[in-house]
């Protein structure tokens, strides 16, 4: 029997319960990069320890990912031995999924959880990919990469991250399109119905003992009011729908969105002006560009209804806090809800704390351990893609063939 690869030991294991000292003419350097729990099922490697490499203990006992096995290929395993990955952010409780993915692949993993001190400016410089989530990418620090070819978003936003210096420096930037769009979509119906049902007065007027179903204020038939949708991606087409599922009617604004699209979920494409003017809530889902920073500032608040509730679960800068809160507090609008602020953590002193009509959370909307597990395994998996010389999945720009 031929010496059998990597991956061909991977591929039996997943489809049979084989243990590996039954497979003859294993080496120790195979064993110990499939020594790990596949699909849920333990390797034995008693028997088969014969060879120059002892098994490597990092990997053994590991849980290997299903999606990891698209990201190994048995021809370009050499290719990858001397390649370094540096982690730049704190991790999501740990960096577990990202360690067994790239790991499986031969990469070399150094985590720095920052992008700012020297110690992750000195180890990025000679890394070959760079993974981040919210961790600021400027130009000075892309201009440091010797040999990068690829910063990695694990997450959606990308204004943190110098896209046009990295492509300057031939780097592919990429991020997570989809690993979120139930969650984030969710959190702002959610915002919106808290609102439409007057939730944080009802149970603010219950804690302190008042018995009253109409302390949540003046409320009116849900299914008689309009949802306007400021930024047609992916999330705000799954809100958009969500709203129309809901019984709501749903105006539209986004200048590259395809009409088309937003026609076959009943939604009608308007100009920003109409969904101001005609929405009873506004759900903002642009990205975060010069062009859409403060896009809601006290020229656009002042078109809305008074009656109308503004709710962001995009990015924070896309509206003027000091104008949202005094158009809050002179009844100029209704209220807003916010999953996102212009600096996060909010500050213990930030006026929106005081403000009743105001209702904050976390900057939780895109969170569901499902979606935590997701975005790790998109991003470890992008990173092995592109270093094993394809084009990556989600690219954010375009840079010559590497």
């Amino acid at each position: 029997m031929k010496s059998q690869t990597d991956w061909e030991i991977l591929k039996e294991m997943r489809e049979e319960d084989i243990d590996l000292s039954e497979i003859p003419e294993v080496t120790a350097e195979q064993i110990a990069r499939a020594s790990l729990r596949v699909g849920g099922k333990p390797v034995s490697i008693a028997s088969t320890t014969s060879g120059d490499l002892p098994p490597d203990p990092v990997l053994n006992s590991r849980t290997l990912h299903p999606l990891t096995l698209s990201s190994l290929d048995p021809n370009r395993r050499e290719d990858h031995m001397n390649m370094k990955v540096v982690i730049a952010y704190p991790g999501f409780g740990d960096i577990k999924i990202e360690t067994e993915i790239l790991q499986a692949a031969g990469l070399e993993i150094e985590h720095v959880a920052a992008t700012d001190t020297d110690e992750a400016r000195r180890a990025a410089r000679q890394c070959d990919a760079l993974m981040v989530t919210i961790q600021p990418v400027e130009a000075d620090l892309i201009r440091s990469l010797e040999r990068c070819r690829l910063i990695c978003r694990v997450g959606t936003g990308l204004d943190a991250i110098d896209v046009a210096a990295a492509t300057e420096r031939g780097i592919w930037v990429t991020y997570a399109p989809d690993y979120s769009i139930d969650e984030v979509s969710t959190h702002a119906i959610a915002l919106v119905l808290a609102q439409a049902r007057g939730l944080p007065g009802l149970l603010a007027a219950t804690r302190r003992g008042i018995w009253n179903s109409e302390s949540g204020g003046i409320l009116h038939r849900f299914s008689d009011q309009t949802l306007g949708i400021i930024g047609c991606g992916r999330i705000g087409q799954a809100t958009a729908a969500k709203g129309r599922g809901l019984g709501l009617n749903v105006l539209a604004y986004d200048p590259y969105v395809n009409a088309s699209v937003m026609d076959s979920l009943g939604v009608r494409v308007v100009d920003l002006e109409t969904v101001l003017r005609q929405s009873d809530y506004i759900s903002l889902h642009s990205p975060l560009t010069d062009e859409t920073r403060h896009l809601i500032n006290a020229e656009t608040l002042a078109l809305m209804k008074p009656t109308a509730f503004l709710v962001n679960a995009a990015r924070g800068p896309l509206i003027d806090e000091d104008a949202l809160l005094a158009a809050v507090r002179a009844g100029r609008i209704a209220g807003a809800a916010l999953d996102v602020l212009q600096v996060e953590p909010v500050a213990p002193d930030h006026p929106f704390l005081q403000e009743e009509r105001i209702l904050l959370t976390p900057h939780a909307g895109w969170y569901s351990e499902e979606s935590k597990i997701d975005v790790r395994v998109q991003g470890a998996e992008e990173v092995v893609r592109v270093l094993r010389g394809e084009r990556p999945r989600a690219p954010v720009n375009e840079v010559p063939s590497q």
